[in-house]
């Protein structure tokens, strides 16, 4: 009778390590997005609004701030289209890394199987989580670009926002200086 030999069993710890490394779009920084003119010009806006924190409201100010205000959101309008897409990119990304892992890991799993004689105890829970740990540059990824985003998309409408109560402000200068002249 021939000796059978007992089987080797591993789990997900010992297979995760061969699997090699997927490789994925590279995505630029958040770092190379906020050096970008575009971020240069909301970080120009911003302080543009925050110079009327002194409560100093002046018609000539507000005339020119108010151009240069209107100026940038209208520029900086496709980046925000532009985050917006990068983020659900790097979503997406993330997800079929995830999705390569997984499935590189079954395989791994199954070729042991089959070929060395090995038992291999991994659930789906644990393909899953190993797939996701092996993904996990795509999900800093995803989330540095949604923080982007979002950011981004909150400092333009906020100028946006901004405008109009700028040209309530301009509106209603021109309107009392208007009826200041009327009554002298």
């Amino acid at each position: 009778m021939p000796e059978q030999k007992e089987k080797i069993t591993k789990t997900i710890s010992d297979i995760i390590s061969e699997v090699g490394y997927i490789d994925t779009i590279k995505h630029p920084s958040i770092r190379q997005y906020l050096d970008t003119d575009y971020f240069q010009q909301l970080n120009e806006a911003v302080k543009i609004i925050k110079g009327y924190s002194d409560q100093q409201y002046e018609l000539g100010r507000m005339s020119q701030d108010i151009l240069v205000l209107s100026a940038i959101h209208v520029s900086t309008a496709e980046m925000i289209g532009y985050l917006q897409g990068y983020a659900r990119h790097a979503e997406d990304s993330r997800k079929v890394t995830k999705s390569k892992y997984a499935i590189a890991l079954k395989k791994k799993r199954d070729e042991l199987e089959d070929i060395h004689d090995i038992n291999i105890k991994i659930t789906e829970a644990e393909i899953d989580d190993a797939s996701r740990s092996l993904a996990s540059d795509q999900y800093l990824i995803a989330s540095d670009a949604e923080t982007m985003s979002q950011m981004a998309r909150s400092i333009w409408y906020s100028i946006g926002d901004f405008i109009k109560i700028l040209n309530s402000a301009i509106n209603r200068s021109q309107a009392e200086l208007f009826h200041s002249k009327n009554q002298s």
